[in-house]
């Protein structure tokens, strides 16, 4: 399953139940996984020199965390990318792991957030105390170390920590570093990571079958074009189902699908549906069943029904 399947598979699972979709616009920058961070000693070993306007003592963990994931998010849903720095020697370890979503009050209004994520090794790495975060060569806050917790069977503890200072804008450069810390003491921070958001795609509006329409046969589904789109994913449901997989879904580069011709009776029987379209935009330019992408966009419309009757 590639980047943009999981995706959707989420959204999916959002879904379900009598809920309307919502908009989750998701920008995802793919690094290849989260970086094992305690490796190289413990508290007793020197550092490197400690930056100008860093805080901190001469000692600490020789490697620090260092991968973060990235999340702007508006009413509406939210948009992430995943970063990898160089922690100097430490060894990129899978992991897996898809962190949660920060969503706003309604009566926040747009935000962003950067919400960093990392892993450290608490055997390799020694103890420490808490992690202190930069953001653009400040230090910003200190994350104490009992708020990690272990994924999975994972013998590492993975932290996260969301940035809601206001100072974050679309288009705006953010740089990042994370180090671990003992006491006074603390270990060299990550390699800086700079992230420069990208924007939000528009919510697709769908415009045809009418919401809880009786058709005889499968509609031509049709919504708006969303600017910087690269594609569409329809996607039909069965209505009153649980299951979070669709019973036909399918690519195109349009605004319009056909429905009988392009999954027929055969897929889809007569009853009731729901369905959606989910507006994306990749790079490289999506391809169904690539393994990977740079970057990726989704943005999710409404829900609406039809009833197929024959």
């Amino acid at each position: 399953m590639n980047e943009v399947e999981v995706e959707v598979a989420r959204m999916r699972r959002e879904q379900n139940g009598s809920r309307r979709a919502r908009v989750i616009t998701v920008m995802i920058l793919l690094g290849i996984a989260l970086v094992t961070a305690g490796c190289g000693g413990g508290v007793s070993q020197p550092v490197n020199p400690i930056d100008p306007g860093d805080q901190g003592g001469a000692e600490a963990p020789r490697s620090a965390p260092s991968n973060f994931q990235v999340t702007a998010v508006t009413l509406t849903g939210a948009a992430r990318a995943w970063l990898q720095a160089n922690p100097g020697g430490a060894a990129a370890v899978p992991a897996g792991a898809v962190p949660a979503y920060v969503r706003p009050a309604q009566s926040q209004g747009p935000q962003m957030y950067a919400g960093l994520r990392w892993q450290w090794d608490p055997q390799a790495g020694g103890p420490v105390d808490s992690f202190v975060v930069q953001r653009n060569g400040t230090w910003i806050a200190e994350i104490p170390y009992s708020l990690g917790g272990h994924e999975a069977s994972s013998p590492l503890l993975t932290f996260a920590w969301s940035d809601g200072s206001g100072s974050l804008a679309a288009g705006s450069k953010v740089t990042y570093r994370v180090a671990a810390k003992r006491g006074t003491a603390r270990g060299p921070f990550s390699g800086a990571i700079t992230v420069e958001p990208l924007p939000f795609l528009t919510d697709p509006a769908l415009t045809g079958p009418a919401d809880g329409a009786e058709v005889t046969r499968l509609p031509v589904l049709t919504w708006s074009e969303v600017p910087e789109a690269h594609g569409y994913v329809v996607e039909v449901f069965p209505e009153g189902s649980s299951s979070s997989s669709p019973v036909w879904s399918g690519f195109t580069t349009g605004t319009r699908l056909d429905l009988d011709r392009a999954a027929g009776a055969a897929v889809v029987q007569p009853g009731s549906y729901r369905w959606y379209v989910l507006a994306l935009s990749t790079l490289p330019l999506y391809e169904p069943g690539r393994s990977q992408y740079d970057s990726v966009s989704l943005a999710i419309s409404p829900v609406r029904r039809f009833r197929f009757v024959e």
